[in-house]
């Protein structure tokens, strides 16, 4: 599921939204939105992404950071790790490791 989290703008007023990948309803890849809006996430996203920003999830600038911080696929090199060490490193993000 791609969920579509919205903040306050930062100070300098650029967007803080981004769509993040939830497995069982914990998130395990985030992609900033910036102004790109649904052409952010990779392609065979972007229906998901679209329908998403119909249903905002508003947080905290703070909670938004640490989505931030999980890694988006497309950053990986190589071998892409499985879905348990994404659900780890995403517990570890948020404190639940």
């Amino acid at each position: 599921m791609l969920a579509y989290f919205t903040a306050t703008n930062d100070s300098d007023g650029n967007p803080r939204r981004a769509f993040v990948k939830l497995s069982d309803g914990r998130p395990i890849a985030c992609w900033p939105e910036g102004y790109s809006g649904h052409h952010a996430v990779p392609g065979s996203l972007r229906a998901e992404a679209y329908a998403a920003m119909a249903w905002p999830i508003t947080v905290t600038a703070a909670t938004y950071g640490k989505l931030c911080r999980l890694e988006s696929p497309d950053y990986w090199q190589g071998d892409r790790p499985s879905t348990v060490a994404l659900i780890n490193a995403a517990r570890r993000v948020w404190g639940l490791a």
